[in-house]
């Protein structure tokens, strides 16, 4: 059930505000706690192929899971590591239907990338995000990606972008190791008729082996974009040992 304005009235009138996510107490006009809204970093150094923290001794810059495969993005960065009480905010954002919380998501990774990674916005000529089959949209009512890149499109000033489509729905891929997922995506993207572009920045919320957005990735450069800077609010953690 999607929260409406005027249900968050009456809340705030009739109950005590609590913490969505703990039940703590909270101001008014507040829906988390600050501790529910502090983290975890994925500190760098990074693989430049999956964006998890590498050793400081690395000298190729790719970790030991990601050698010999091959991506279709130039760039990743995942400010935040994919465990409680993020990945709890995620959980409620993509399927409780609280889709306000994206604004919320979106302003903590825009503050990572102008404060921590301080990106070059003017770099890019558009922001666009993975999308999701109609079928998930109509169970779902919104686009977890989406919401994440229009709200990073309005702090940042750079067009959202509307390039990808997909083909089939696909089952859960949560269990489904790279090659697997790898496989599943092949050839479910197409991009979509309309602007063409130099740069984009390809919005995700949790980077987990990388073949949706490599994939996207691919498709995106088989269309005329020379750059494809993939930027997920999260990663989930994995092993990183230096491949050399």
């Amino acid at each position: 059930m999607r929260f409406k304005p005027y249900l968050k009235g009456v809340t705030d009138i009739f109950a005590p505000r609590r913490c969505l996510l703990c039940g703590k107490a909270l101001l008014k006009g507040e829906y988390f706690c600050g501790k529910c809204l502090t983290f975890e970093k994925n500190y760098p150094p990074s693989c430049r192929k999956c964006g998890r923290t590498i050793s400081l001794k690395s000298e190729t810059g790719v970790c030991s899971s990601c050698r010999g495969k091959k991506r279709y993005f130039d760039r990743i960065y995942s400010p935040f590591l994919f465990k409680p009480p993020l990945s709890d905010l995620i959980h409620l954002f993509k399927y409780t239907g609280h889709d306000f919380i994206g604004e919320i998501l979106a302003e903590k990774l825009f503050q990572a990338l102008t404060s921590g990674y301080y990106l070059d916005f003017r770099r890019y000529n558009g922001i666009t995000f993975v999308p999701i089959h109609k079928q998930k949209l109509r169970e779902r009512e919104f686009n977890q990606s989406f919401i994440l890149a229009e709200n990073i499109s309005k702090h940042s000033g750079i067009k959202a972008a509307d390039t990808l489509g997909v083909k089939r729905p696909l089952k859960s891929q949560t269990k489904k190791n790279y090659t697997d997922r790898q496989k599943a995506v092949k050839g479910n993207f197409y991009f979509k008729p309309g602007e063409r572009y130099k740069r984009l920045i390809l919005i995700d919320d949790v980077f987990t082996t990388g073949a949706t957005v490599s994939e996207c990735g691919r498709v995106l450069k088989e269309n005329s974009v020379e750059e494809v800077f993939v930027i997920t609010l999260s990663i989930k953690p994995g092993r990183t040992e230096a491949a050399g």
